[in-house]
């Protein structure tokens, strides 16, 4: 498996947290937790 390296980071705007994956365009996953926001990015994968 491809090892991709992950940004975290809290928006106040959304009030959450979203995960950025720069190796792969356009993906990105909100969430309310880091968790939450790590589990639905790495659902796109």
């Amino acid at each position: 498996m491809k090892r991709y390296h992950i940004n975290i980071f809290y928006s106040e705007e959304d009030d959450g947290y979203i995960v950025d994956i720069p190796d792969l365009k356009y993906c990105s996953a909100f969430g309310s937790t880091e968790e939450e926001a790590l589990h639905e990015a790495i659902a796109l994968i």
